[in-house]
């Protein structure tokens, strides 16, 4: 009889989602060797991974409903993150008045969470294994909520401001780190792609969309504190889906028992039930703030292994990939008040936020081709993983170049005084009569859009040549920390450089322009090139870095000796 595993019969039971069989002639009495479980439907005869548990409380035997529910609230609270993080692009020049600050120091606003938030993120992916990630999601929108709340009602304190947005940074960066770790626990391997993408397009819609909205409604009595209150509505609603739709995560599948000997009687054909509840009263049960199946002892090596994934290769190679032009990108984007708000062209809030419409557009429009195309190369198998996702990062190189480029020069060639243009007492001009705000969206939409396609191209990439699943989230993780700390810095620094200490801005933007264009063209190529060439042998340091053995799932603290250096983990 044929070794492999069969197709199951169709089951009656309602809500069946795995299914586990084994051969009658491979079974014999005493057999306690774990059996692969398979899922049903249109996923019959696929091999679930991660394999579940027994237990009805292992995220991935929860009912499709739940999963959803639970999903739903935390591209809810991404959602208002990403609104957050640019609610303050088309106002800041309002700001610089009302907080009678500095451009830098209003950018800051913004820069500094991001930093903070970067630190925050590292320190939360530590903590879960001990609280969970159920404790951390509440604490940090309960936080996220006060604080914005808090921001609506400042006037005229810069401090009290600069305090309010430190806050929303610790609590965006908590929260945003634990999300896609929650998806991959509660989702199965061929079922993460989608949720992924979703949790993508939500945020680049939140992100480069929510100033169009904003622009709008500070126009408005109130100014920007409209756009507060409208994300402070939607944070409550994201706060009540956590507390009651997001029960937690974590699960300790391999502690559970009912996982050892579950199928491994001869000639049986198993089945779990995942669509089956038993009433209201278990699931208000499983609400608990902190469960014992997510959360474990401290453990030193455990609590370090984000910080050593900084150290990897991977995670530096892909920062120094991807970095540059996403945080060119926002840096731009906190520069816009500042180019347009004052004459020549004295662009209202609701006219800068249109001009977020390129990045919009163009970011989900180029995320759409190259993930789809990711998607049939990989179905197709041609070529490697590396060749996809590093030949993915090749237009996001080219559109960033040449976005960062088109923007500068394109402003600064229609908006510098020139006064050979009116050397005749015949001629009128007037300085910025030849801008056009939609010609400099579009140009401001080809870096956003080279940003998400280098950031798609590289998150892929980590994931394809990581050993393990856990070594790829912390790989992640310390690219994500590093990128957003990058981020923060050029948000902050992007309008000093162009500002230069005169009173003319449009010369030092042209300089800023060349100069980030052609730092991140080098960069990213000769980043690219090195991780196609010695991709193995990077994968193999950031083995050793992190302490990993093989592709196994556990962490193994290892002693690392060279001729030259000697580490222990």
């Amino acid at each position: 009889m044929n070794s492999e595993p069969q197709q199951p019969e169709p089951s009656r039971s309602r809500g069946i989602s795995v299914v586990s069989t084994l051969d009658r002639n491979e079974a014999q009495p005493g057999d306690r060797r774990r059996v692969p479980k398979f899922g049903n439907g249109k996923n019959a005869g696929v091999e679930l991974d991660p394999q579940p548990s027994d237990s009805s409380e292992d995220p991935l035997n929860w009912p499709q409903w739940k999963k959803e529910l639970a999903f739903g609230s935390l591209l809810l609270g991404t959602a208002v993150i990403g609104a957050l993080k640019t609610m303050l692009v088309t106002v800041t020049s309002a700001l610089v008045v009302e907080l009678g600050t500095s451009y830098m120091g209003t950018t800051a606003l913004t820069g500094l969470p991001l930093i903070v938030g970067a630190f925050a993120g590292l320190h939360s992916v530590a903590l879960s294994h001990m609280t969970g990630k159920r404790l951390l999601y509440l604490i940090s929108s309960v936080m996220l909520l006060l604080s914005a709340v808090w921001t609506m009602h400042i006037f005229g304190s810069y401090s009290q401001f600069m305090i309010s947005r430190v806050l929303q940074g610790f609590a965006w960066g908590t929260f945003e780190s634990l999300v896609l770790l929650s998806v991959k626990d509660m989702y199965f391997v061929h079922e993460r792609s989608s949720r992924i993408t979703i949790y993508n397009i939500t945020n680049i819609i939140f992100t480069w969309g929510s100033p169009m909205v904003g622009g709008f409604v500070s126009q408005r009595v109130d100014g920007f504190r409209n756009q507060i209150m409208i994300i402070n509505i939607i944070q409550a609603f994201s706060v009540v889906l956590l507390i009651f739709g997001t029960p937690e995560t974590s699960y300790k599948r391999a502690s559970d028992r009912s996982n050892v000997g579950g199928h491994f009687r001869s000639g049986t054909v198993t089945t779990v039930s995942a669509g089956t509840s038993s009433g209201f009263k278990s699931y208000l049960s499983s609400l608990h703030p902190m469960s014992p199946k997510g959360t474990s002892k401290f453990e030193l090596s455990r609590a370090l292994y984000p910080l050593r994934a900084l150290s990897a290769p991977s995670t530096i190679l892909t920062f120094f990939l991807t970095a540059p032009l996403v945080a060119t990108a926002f840096g731009t984007a906190h520069l816009l008040s500042m180019l347009f708000a004052p004459t020549p062209v004295m662009a209202l809030p609701t006219q800068l936020g249109l001009m977020f419409t390129g990045p919009l557009v163009g970011g989900l429009i180029f995320y759409t081709i190259v993930s789809v195309t990711s998607h049939m190369l990989s179905r197709r198998g041609s070529r490697s993983s590396s060749f996809r996702n590093l030949g993915a990062a090749i237009p996001g190189i080219l559109l960033g170049f040449a976005g960062i480029l088109a923007f500068g020069l394109y402003v600064e060639g229609t908006l510098r005084p020139d006064a050979s243009m009116a050397n005749s007492i015949f001629d009128l001009y007037t300085q910025g009569q030849d801008f056009n705000k939609k010609i400099a969206s579009f140009a401001f939409g080809l870096t956003v859009s080279g940003a998400v396609v280098l950031n798609y191209a590289g998150a892929m990439h980590i994931k394809a040549t990581a050993a393990s699943v856990k070594e790829a989230d912390a790989l992640e993780g310390g690219h994500r920390a590093l990128q957003d700390l990058l981020t923060g810095i050029f948000i902050i620094g992007v309008p000093l450089w162009v500002q230069g200490g005169g009173d003319n801005m449009f010369p030092g933007l042209k300089d800023t322009s060349i100069a980030l264009a052609v730092v991140q063209i080098v960069i990213a190529s000769t980043v690219a090139a090195a991780l196609w060439v010695k991709g193995e042998d990077i994968r193999r340091l950031d083995g050793r870095v992190l302490g990993t053995q093989g592709g196994e799932e556990g962490i193994v603290m290892q002693r690392w000796k060279t001729k030259d250096s000697f580490m222990e983990g």
